[in-house]
């Protein structure tokens, strides 16, 4: 049987406990906040010189399949939706003049 490999660790001793993408030191939310602002998975790897996208699609289908899985996560995820929302319109709103 083949080991089911997860795409995201965390570990005390590396970025503070943060989840990270696997085998680096780039926290998972960093990708998900740049999804939730418009970008897309292409844009992070131009921007952060990613190798990998099947990394990152690793990564966005484990989260598809564990939210998907679990409602007190869908109420997270739409939680935090609203927050990055509501985060860009105030970022927008300060650069009015």
């Amino acid at each position: 049987m083949a080991s089911i490999k997860v795409p995201i660790r965390s570990q005390p001793d590396k970025m503070s406990g943060k989840v990270c993408i696997a085998d680096t030191r780039m926290p998972v939310e960093d990708l998900f906040i740049h999804l939730a602002q418009g970008g897309s998975i292409h844009t992070f790897s131009q921007e952060y010189d990613w190798p990998d996208l099947d990394q990152l699609k690793a990564v966005l289908q484990f989260a598809a399949d564990y939210i998907g899985n679990d409602q007190e996560a869908v109420g997270r995820a739409r939680a935090a939706t609203r927050l990055a929302d509501a985060a860009q319109r105030d970022q927008q709103e300060m650069a009015l003049p």
